[in-house]
């Protein structure tokens, strides 16, 4: 083979081995940006669990004090049977409340699953990319081999 050609096969096989480094980082990059949206959401769902656990303690009390006042007007003590109906009341509506925490720090989780694996599949892509580069590296030897031989 001549110089030129075993020039050739070198920077054919050096301009692979970047490509391919540059590759996984471009990939971990775009993994990077989608583990920022990830963790954005699940941002975004601390905020919802926040504004709901609120909106259900606003309920509760508007329930209660609408409860009381309806059995004060009607002359009815607020014992018995009008307070057992409060009592359960006030517990469906918490654990109503519960529910709409649990699945919201289920979402949480799910989102926080997702930003991890983002993670690792962006430092999976940048190992990728050398072990391509590596690869294109023995490939351009072994080529230049067969033509010095």
């Amino acid at each position: 083979m001549s110089n030129i050609g075993l020039m050739l096969t070198a920077l054919s096989t050096v301009s692979g081995m970047a490509t391919s480094i540059s590759s996984g980082y471009v990939a971990q990059a775009e993994a990077g940006f989608n583990r920022t949206i990830a963790e954005t959401e699940g941002k975004a769902i601390d905020i919802q669990k926040e504004i709901e656990f609120g909106q259900y303690q606003r309920f509760k009390g508007r329930t209660l004090a609408t409860s009381v006042a309806n059995v004060g007007a009607s002359g009815i003590e607020l014992s018995g049977s009008p307070l057992a109906a409060m009592i359960t009341a006030q517990t469906q509506i918490s654990l109503d409340q519960a529910i709409g925490q649990y699945n919201l720090a289920m979402a949480k989780g799910a989102t926080e699953a997702t930003a991890e694996s983002f993670k690792r599949k962006g430092k999976a892509a940048v190992r990728y990319g050398y072990t391509s580069a590596f690869s294109e590296l023995l490939q351009g030897a072994e080529k230049a081999y067969k033509y010095w031989r």
